[in-house]
């Protein structure tokens, strides 16, 4: 909320343009979204590229996932479950639903 009313007030004396960038300002034509995604797979599949799936939580513990994002106390994914396992913590405990 801090940047909102700073951005605001900077608004007010000069001229100012938020903006965000989306996946075309990037990759502007399909033939080359489908060069990176093809790189992007080779380097999955040839182990040089490392994907991080951080714990997994129940449905129920959204909150506790989303304050360990916000905290920075996380690295790579989260996975919420919303089936019948329950995430790393039902597993640990030896707990089912």
């Amino acid at each position: 909320m801090e940047t909102a009313a700073a951005l605001m007030m900077q608004g007010a004396t000069a001229s100012l343009y938020v903006t965000r960038p989306m996946t075309k300002d990037y990759i502007p034509t399909r033939e080359r979204l489908t060069a990176v995604i093809n790189a992007v797979f080779e380097m999955y599949k040839s182990e040089t590229l490392e994907v991080l799936i951080g714990p997994s939580y129940a449905l129920e513990d959204a909150a506790e996932a989303h304050r360990n994002l916000e905290s920075r106390n996380s690295t790579g994914k989260l996975v919420l479950s919303a089936g019948n396992w329950g995430g790393d913590k039902e597993r640990q405990s030896g707990h089912s639903q």
